[in-house]
């Protein structure tokens, strides 16, 4: 026998699919001579059923697992590779307005920090310009929620992270010029060569 639930969701279905049936053999039975007052009430309703129709077709309900059932399982967090990564790894949204070449990444006190190098795209054009850009993104591990600063180099850009010493980071441009980025600091070094 079917609970009253499953009843009425049925019922309501049925509603759905005949209804429509109904309105467009009225509509098709009805002289072309109706009135435009008649015409309106009569569109009027046929909106009121597409709306009506796209409620009762709206996703089920979810039911929660029992509590027998016991809690699900949870997915183990993405792992968190550490080291210096090429462009590939070093993909970000594209809409920010950064391209970057490469990415550094460490697990610094129990928060997930990712260095970015590269440059500022055209917005126009959305391709790299000459002025280089350093971004850095944190990351809680437990939710990977992040935030990030963004950092103006010292060189032209586009910039590449060449090497990692420790936390500080060589960051080189296309003409050969280099810099260094202090991971601790969160600042350009600026006693460090501008030069190769």
């Amino acid at each position: 026998m079917m609970s009253k639930r499953a009843r009425s969701r049925s019922l309501a279905v049925l509603a759905v699919i005949l209804i429509p049936v109904a309105l467009f053999a009225v509509a098709q039975a009805e002289d072309s001579s109706l009135s435009p007052e008649g015409q309106a009430q009569l569109e009027e309703k046929q909106r009121l059923h597409e709306l009506e129709e796209s409620t009762f077709l709206a996703p089920e309900e979810t039911v929660p697992p029992s509590p027998a059932a016991g809690p699900p399982s949870p997915e183990p967090p993405p792992k968190w590779e550490e080291g210096l990564f090429g462009e590939e790894e070093a993909d970000f949204p594209a809409g920010l307005g950064w391209d970057f070449s490469s990415v550094w990444k460490q697990d610094l006190g129990g928060q997930y920090v990712a260095v970015y190098a590269g440059a500022v795209v055209a917005y126009d054009t959305m391709e790299p310009t000459g002025e280089g850009i350093v971004v850095v993104m944190y990351i809680d591990p437990q939710t990977w929620g992040h935030t990030f600063e963004s950092f103006t180099p010292p060189i032209e850009g586009p910039l590449k992270i060449e090497s990692a010493d420790g936390h500080q980071l060589t960051v080189v441009s296309d003409s050969g010029e280099k810099a260094i980025f202090d991971v601790d600091a969160m600042a350009f070094d600026e006693a460090a060569p501008a030069s190769n």
